[in-house]
C-alpha cells in the first residue's frame, strides 16, 4: 500500500516537476550563460578589434565623449513632454582609435548622466568614467543619427563602429535582472529536483509513517496496509478499520478512525462527508461507485458513527461534535 501511495504522490508531482525543470532550463538558456560571463569578469574593450565587439561583455574607461545623438523618452498619457529614461552618446574607445555608441538607461542613467555631460562640455575629464556592459548592434534609427553626428564633427566613417555599448547590461537585460533570472533558474531546478526526490522517497507519506510508529504493533499496521483486502477504496481514499487514508495534493493524509463521529451524503454534490470529533469535515468523491453503496460499506466499517444526514445531527454537531459520538441523537 505504501508503494501505491508513493506512486499516487509521484503521479501528482510529476507535472509540476516537469514544469519547474522546463522553466528552469528556459530561464538558464535566456540568461544563465551571461551570469557565468559576469562571474568571470568583463573583458577590456581594447583587446578586441572593432568588428569583434558585438555580443561581448566588456569594460571601457571612457575619457572622451563626442556628443549625445539620441534619447529615449517615456510619456505618460497624452503629455507633450515625457521623462528621459535613456540617452545614446558617441564615445571614443580608450585607445582613441575609433568611435562607437554608448546607451545609458534606467539606473545607469541616474548614475552616469552628470559625468557624461561633463565630459561632453569639457571634451576630456581627468578621471575617466568606467563603463561595463554588453555590445549590441545599432538599429537603423540610431545608425542614421549616429552618421549625422559623424559628419557634424568631421569624423571619418572608417573610424566609426555601428555598435552600442549598453551600460550595465548583461546580454539584452540589465545586470540585476539577469542575476535575478539566474537565481530563479537555480531555485526552479532545485524545487523540481526536491519535489521529485520527496515523491520517490515517500516524504509525502510522513503522516502515515508517524501513525504506524506511534502504535504498539507497527508491523501489524503495515501488514494490514499491505493486505489486498484490508481496505475499502473509494475515489482517492482508502478506508481501513483503524484509519482513513486520502490524497490531498502531493500528500497522503490520515484520519484516525476513532475520530469519526458522523458520515453522511451531500446530496447536492454526490460526495461522502466524513465528520470528526474535532469539528472537521472531509469530503470524498465516490467516483463511479454508487453513493448509497459507498455509505453502506463505510457504515459497516465504522458502526459507531452517526449514519446519514439530519437537521438534528447538524444542530448537535455544530454545538459539540462529540455529542454525536455520545449517542446524543437517535438514528432513524
Amino acid at each position: 500500500m505504501m508503494a501505491k501511495l508513493k506512486k499516487e504522490s509521484l503521479k501528482r508531482a510529476l507535472p509540476l516537476v516537469v514544469l519547474f525543470v522546463l522553466l528552469g532550463l528556459v530561464s538558464l538558456a535566456a540568461g544563465g550563460h551571461w551570469v557565468l560571463r559576469a562571474l568571470a569578469g568583463p573583458e577590456e574593450i581594447s583587446a578586441f578589434s572593432p568588428n569583434d565587439l558585438e555580443g561581448r561583455y566588456l569594460q571601457a574607461e571612457i575619457s572622451t565623449v563626442v556628443d549625445e545623438y539620441a534619447y529615449i523618452e517615456q510619456r505618460m498619457g497624452d503629455a507633450d513632454e515625457g521623462r528621459v529614461v535613456g540617452r545614446e552618446y558617441m564615445i571614443y574607445t580608450p585607445s582613441g582609435e575609433y568611435v562607437l555608441g554608448l546607451l545609458v538607461q534606467g539606473d545607469e542613467l541616474s548614475r552616469l548622466e552628470a559625468s557624461l555631460s561633463h565630459l561632453i562640455e569639457d571634451g576630456q575629464f581627468a578621471s575617466p568614467v568606467t563603463i561595463t556592459g554588453t555590445v549590441v548592434p545599432m538599429d537603423a534609427e540610431s545608425i542614421a543619427l549616429f552618421d549625422e553626428l559623424l559628419q557634424y564633427h568631421a569624423i571619418s566613417e572608417g573610424n566609426a563602429v555601428h555598435s552600442l555599448l549598453v551600460a550595465g547590461a548583461l546580454g539584452t537585460l540589465s545586470q540585476n535582472t539577469t542575476y535575478v533570472l539566474f537565481f530563479a533558474t537555480v531555485l526552479l531546478l532545485l524545487l523540481g529536483v526536491a519535489l521529485l526526490v520527496a515523491a520517490l522517497s515517500g516524504a509525502f507519506q510522513g503522516a502515515v509513517r508517524r501513525y504506524i510508529r506511534s502504535g504498539d504493533a507497527p508491523r501489524d499496521v503495515l501488514r494490514q496496509l499491505d493486505a489486498r483486502n484490508g481496505a475499502y477504496s473509494l475515489g482517492k481514499a482508502w478506508f481501513y478499520p483503524f484509519a482513513v487514508l486520502y490524497q490531498s495534493g502531493f500528500f497522503t493524509r490520515l484520519l484516525d478512525a476513532e475520530d469519526l463521529v458522523w458520515i453522511y451524503l451531500n446530496g447536492g454534490k454526490g460526495e461522502v462527508v466524513l465528520a470528526t470529533a474535532q469539528g472537521r469535515r472531509y469530503t470524498v468523491n465516490p467516483g463511479k461507485t454508487e453513493p448509497e453503496q459507498a455509505l453502506y460499506e463505510l457504515f459497516r466499517l465504522y458502526p459507531w458513527v452517526y449514519k446519514g444526514y439530519s437537521e438534528e445531527a447538524q444542530r448537535l454537531y455544530e454545538r459539540d461534535p462529540e455529542l454525536l459520538a455520545q449517542d446524543g441523537v437517535d438514528e432513524e
